[in-house]
C-alpha cells in the first residue's frame, strides 16, 4: 500500500445520550468466565446520531485511513481529532475520511487487514494484537508530562465502598474484552484473590466506552467500574456533573500509554511520513493548538517493552473472553 492508497476509520463511539433515557440493558451471549450464574449485559446506548461519515478534509481523491480507539479522551472531543486529522491530511495531500466500529477487536481486525492504514489504540488492544503489531508503533501521547497512564477503580460518590474487596456481591461495569483499564487490570486484581468476574460480582455490564462507564457509576447503574484513568482526569477538568457524583477507591500502577500504530500492511514509506507528522506537532502553532485541545503535551517516540506489564497481567489472566 503507498501513501496515495492509504484509507481512515473511527473506532470510538463518538456521539451524545442521555443515559436516563438511553440506556438499555440486554443479556450478553457470554459472560466473561465460563461460570454462568452471574448475569452479564450491554449498555448499548443505541440512541445516538451517527457521525460514522464525516467530512472529507481535502479534495484529494486520495485517502488516508485511521482509527481511534476512543482511550484519551471523550466522545465529545471527536471534533479535535477532526481537526488532528485534517491537519495531517494537510501535511500530507489527502484526504480523511472516518468510520465508526463499536468494539477494540474490530479496529484491530480493519488495523491487521489493512482497511486501516493507521490507528490510536488502547494498549490493551495492541498487546492483544500480539506480534503482528510489535514493531508498528509510530508515537505515543505524552500528557501532563507522562507518556503512562493508570486504571482508576470508580464507585458512587455515596457509595459506602472503599476498596476494591467491598465491591464482592455487587454490580460492576466493565468498559470493552480488550480494554486493559477497563477489563484486564479488574480482572488481574480478581485471579490474585482466587476469584472470576462471576464470583465475585452480582451482575457484569459491559459499557464499550471509559465514559460510559462513568456515567453508569453515577447514574447508579452499576455500583462500581474500571476506567481510564485519562478520560476521567479529562472530564474532571472540564468540570463534568457526571464525574462529580463518581469517586476512585484505587489506582493501579502506571502503564504505557494507548499508542499509535501502523497497519503491518502499509508500506514504510507512508509509515514514516505518518510518524514525522506526528512527531513535529508541536513545532508549528496550528499543531500546538490542536495539541492543547485534545490535552496532549506533544507526541514521542514509544518502545514495545512500555508494555510488558500489561503482557504479564494478560499471560497471569489467559485470553480475553466477552
Amino acid at each position: 500500500m503507498t501513501v496515495g492508497g492509504l484509507s481512515t476509520a473511527i473506532g470510538s463511539r463518538t456521539a451524545q445520550w442521555a443515559v436516563a433515557a438511553c440506556v438499555a440493558l440486554a443479556a450478553c451471549g457470554r459472560p466473561v468466565s465460563e461460570e454462568r450464574s452471574t448475569p452479564t449485559v450491554s449498555i448499548d446506548f443505541s440512541r445516538r446520531v451517527s457521525t460514522a461519515t464525516l467530512p472529507v478534509a481535502a479534495s484529494s481523491t486520495r485517502s488516508l485511513h485511521i482509527a481511534v480507539a476512543g482511550m484519551t479522551s471523550p466522545p465529545e472531543t471527536l471534533r479535535y481529532y477532526q481537526e488532528l486529522f485534517d491537519y495531517m491530511g494537510r501535511k500530507l495531500g489527502l484526504a480523511v475520511r472516518m468510520k465508526q466500529r463499536k468494539t477494540y477487536q474490530e479496529v484491530n481486525e480493519l488495523l491487521l487487514s489493512g482497511e486501516l492504514d493507521a490507528a490510536f489504540l488502547c494498549s490493551g488492544g495492541y498487546v492483544r494484537a500480539g506480534k503482528s503489531l510489535a514493531s508498528e508503533i509510530l508515537a505515543v501521547p505524552v500528557i501532563r508530562g507522562k507518556a503512562t497512564y493508570q486504571a482508576y477503580l470508580i464507585v458512587h460518590q455515596d457509595s459506602p465502598v472503599s476498596d476494591f474487596a467491598g465491591l464482592r456481591g455487587r454490580s460492576f461495569a466493565f468498559t470493552d474484552p480488550l480494554s486493559n483499564s477497563g477489563w484486564l487490570f479488574p480482572v488481574s486484581r480478581l485471579i490474585e484473590l482466587g476469584a472470576t468476574p462471576s464470583s465475585y460480582f452480582s451482575r457484569i455490564t459491559y459499557t464499550y466506552g471509559h465514559d460510559r462507564s462513568i456515567e453508569a457509576v453515577a447514574h447508579r447503574i452499576v455500583d462500581g467500574a474500571s476506567v481510564d484513568s485519562l478520560v476521567y482526569d479529562y472530564m474532571a477538568a472540564a468540570a463534568s456533573g457526571i464525574v462529580k457524583h463518581t469517586r476512585v477507591i484505587d489506582r493501579s500502577p502506571w502503564f504505557g500509554m494507548p499508542p499509535v500504530v501502523a497497519s503491518p500492511k502499509l508500506d514504510r514509506a507512508a509509515k514514516d511520513k505518518l510518524r514525522i507528522v506526528l512527531l513535529t506537532l508541536q513545532q508549528d502553532a496550528e499543531g500546538i493548538r490542536i495539541l492543547r485541545k485534545l490535552s496532549i503535551d506533544q507526541f514521542d517516540r514509544g518502545e514495545e517493552r512500555h508494555y510488558d506489564s500489561i503482557r504479564q497481567a494478560a499471560q497471569k489472566v489467559g485470553p480475553w473472553r466477552p
